[in-house]
């Protein structure tokens, strides 16, 4: 329900993230989207004033530095922060919004990345993210129950006039399944 949210502490007091069912209604008729929109905060960054130690909310510089922002909306199609090309203005903004077709969780490994400034590992992924009517619905699990896909490693290719041969094998060698490669 819009206005409705659940928050996630990570491992350091002051840092957490936000998740937050918005609708096109009341104050959000305009936003543009709707879905779940997750912001990753930290309370704690400091930087340097006058030879002090001063946290940022009270400086009023949260997002002034851009490989740390404070207060970091998590756009659930990936895109950047940082403005650099004129067609990340030509993006929808519904495309921030949670879910969306290749963005249904939220993992330690995954993209967008659910990550703390700690550099710790989540001990948890957000996963399942789906809109039922005006609800957004999703599951918090163990981050050892995400199964995440094997690298391709000793990789070998030769090219021919015809044809191009490419062999590999898996990270995981647990899987016994032939590998499927497409283009």
């Amino acid at each position: 329900l819009n206005g409705t949210y659940a928050r996630l502490d990570t491992d350091t007091e002051g840092e957490y993230y936000l998740f937050e069912c918005r609708s096109n209604e009341g104050w959000d008729k305009y936003i543009g989207g709707k879905g779940m929109l997750v912001y990753h905060i930290d309370k704690n960054a400091t930087e340097q004033d006058n030879g002090k130690e001063v946290n940022k909310w009270a400086l009023n510089r949260v997002n002034t530095d851009p490989d740390h922002q404070c207060a970091d909306l998590i756009e659930a199609d990936g895109r950047s922060d940082m403005i650099t090309d004129w067609s990340d203005f030509k993006k929808s903004i519904a495309t921030i919004f949670f879910p969306q077709d290749n963005a249904t969780a939220l993992t330690p490994t995954g993209t967008p990345q659910l990550s703390f400034w700690s550099g710790a590992v989540a001990e948890v992924s957000v996963t399942g993210i789906k809109a039922e009517g005006d609800n957004i619905c999703f599951s918090v699990i163990s981050s050892a129950d995400v199964q995440t896909l094997p690298k391709p490693v000793n990789i070998s290719h030769a090219a021919f006039p015809d044809a191009a041969v490419i062999r590999f094998s898996s990270s995981d060698p647990t899987l016994v399944s032939e590998p499927v490669l497409e283009w």
